[in-house]
């Protein structure tokens, strides 16, 4: 159902990123904060909810998503998690300061705490080490740099495009345990008809995207496993929903190989003013 290779918490971080990307989209005259929540189905289930809270001033950011299994799924598989970038909004983009995750699943705790200084990986701190995670190798440092975790990565992507209405680019991420590339491709726009799962329904920007992995992932037991297997596709539909703030994904599918994910925006809402950089505290909360 969450494919493996493409597990809960990628789906969940690669939908916050592209959420977080395109509601930033804009160059903010005054700060801005939105607040945003999400149904997923896969394979015709639902599976996750997340809700998203974004701040974004003159000259700093912050984005926190709180994500969890649900219904059937969240029964037999209970799985929550938050994460949280912060950083610095200047002349060359979004700059990132620190990105936090803490998840539980069935009991047991994972986190993961990335510092930067000057836009590159200075620290890592994970719990488990990738050599007692699920047989993951742990992502070389060479291959960290230039990459930025994957909330910030998506939205310094769309505010440097925005204005031209296209969202084409390669982005690397790395996002504590995984090291992979985001390539996004614009499809201009479409409509989407109403649905009794969507709060939006009218013209939408389409962006395809691949999640193409790089290190970080699951050792594979086959090393003649196909370029396919490590690469996930996908679409996100980017749609103004709030007067005067910028372009919000309204829908975002992920091809897997037992069926598709589907992100469904439920409610949105302009929430109280962000306040300047740092924008909120570094910590995140347990889940």
């Amino acid at each position: 159902m969450l494919q493996r290779g493409f597990r809960a918490d990628a789906i969940g971080l690669a939908l916050a990123a592209f959420i977080a990307g395109a509601a930033a989209a804009s160059e903010p005259t005054a700060a801005t904060r939105v607040d945003l929540a999400y149904e997923i189905y896969s394979g015709g289930f639902h599976v996750l909810s997340l809700e998203l809270d974004l701040g974004v001033g003159a000259t700093g950011y912050d984005v926190t998503a709180k994500y969890s299994t649900t219904g059937v799924v969240g029964w037999f598989f209970p799985w929550k998690s938050v994460a949280r970038s912060e950083g610095a909004v200047g002349p060359h983009g979004m700059e990132p300061r620190h990105h936090r995750t803490v998840g539980e699943f069935r009991g047991r705790t994972r986190t993961v705490e990335i510092d930067y200084h000057d836009g590159e990986v200075a620290a890592v701190r994970l719990d488990p080490a990738p050599r007692d995670d699920e047989e993951r190798d742990e992502v070389p440092a060479a291959l960290r740099r230039g990459a930025r975790d994957p909330m910030t990565a998506i939205l310094g992507m769309v505010r440097v495009v925005s204005d031209g209405r296209t969202c084409d680019g390669r982005l690397p991420v790395f996002d504590g345990r995984r090291r992979y590339d985001f390539v996004v491709r614009s499809k201009g726009e479409q409509k989407l008809a109403p649905s009794s799962l969507s709060s939006y329904s009218g013209t939408a920007l389409r962006c395809d995207f691949d999640y193409e992995q790089i290190a970080g992932h699951w050792r594979r037991r086959n090393p003649d496993e196909s370029q396919r297997s490590r690469i996930r596709t996908g679409r996100a539909w980017l749609a103004a929903v709030i007067p005067g703030a910028p372009v919000t994904p309204v829908r975002v599918e992920i091809d897997g190989d037992w069926g598709m994910t589907i992100a469904h925006l439920r409610s949105y809402r302009r929430s109280a003013a962000a306040a300047e950089s740092p924008i909120g505290p570094s910590a995140v909360a347990r889940p």
